[in-house]
């Protein structure tokens, strides 16, 4: 991981919201070519340069600017891309210096 310290907020984030995914498929690392998926969302594109499937950017401040296909504004955009049936709801939760803290639950919370 480029980011060691955020392994357990995003591990705890992800078996909190998407309890559905066994833990034992969740792929942390820095070099997300490694992964052999045909999806891959991120927030950076530089994540999709030597991706061979097909990159997925997820909105955030810092990307709102970027160029780029296809874009995703949140979880359920996601499910949409799919053809899936919207699973999560989300609440901004507070908004400072341009940056949301946003809130994802999975729909049957």
């Amino acid at each position: 991981m480029e980011v060691p310290k955020s392994f357990f907020a995003k591990y705890d984030w992800l078996t909190k919201h998407l309890p559905f995914i066994n833990t034992q498929h969740f792929v942390f690392c820095g070099d997300k070519s490694i992964v052999q998926a045909d999806y891959l969302i991120d927030d950076n594109v530089r994540h999709f340069k030597r991706f061979k499937g097909c990159g997925i950017l997820f909105d955030a401040p810092h990307n709102k600017f970027v160029d780029y296909n296809p874009r995703v504004k949140s979880w359920n955009d996601v499910a949409e891309f799919f053809g899936l049936p919207a699973q999560v709801k989300t609440t901004v939760v507070s908004q400072t210096a341009g940056a949301a803290q946003t809130v994802y639950s999975y729909a049957n919370d």
